[in-house]
């Protein structure tokens, strides 16, 4: 009868000096990268701390960076929602509640700002449309 068998062969092999040196060098130059990365990375959130936005952000922390670049920048958008509306322009100078059977929708104006009236269409807080 034919025998078949598995054998498992390790080879150990010291490293050259040369080697383990290239091996520390690259670790090096992999830490140094990382620390760069790290330090680079801190810098730019302490820029964006320091800028309008960010100062935005710091007070408002459920806003997304991109909402509170919008607001420094003094945009108006679809999708805002009330709060950030309150937040660039103040209280409105009326606030108009309609039912036409769907629930409440609400239109926000200002008398002397452009566009000057936002919509609630489901009361949701969001504004769906402006003009």
């Amino acid at each position: 009868t034919w025998y078949e068998g598995r054998i498992n062969l390790t080879l150990t092999r010291e490293l050259t000096e040369a080697e383990k040196e290239a091996i520390n060098q690259a670790e090096a130059k992999a830490e140094a990268e990382r620390i760069k990365v790290e330090a680079r990375t801190r810098a730019e959130q302490a820029a964006w701390e320091a800028s309008p936005a960010g100062q935005i952000c710091s007070q408002y922390t459920s806003w997304t960076k991109d909402d509170c670049t919008k607001l420094a920048n003094r945009r108006v958008w679809v999708g805002m929602n009330y709060d950030m509306l309150i937040y660039l322009r103040g209280k409105p100078n009326h606030i108009n509640v309609s039912n036409y059977g769907r629930g409440n929708e609400y239109q926000y104006c200002w008398d002397d700002r452009t566009p000057s009236c936002f919509y609630d269409n489901n009361s949701d807080d969001i504004i769906d449309a402006y003009n």
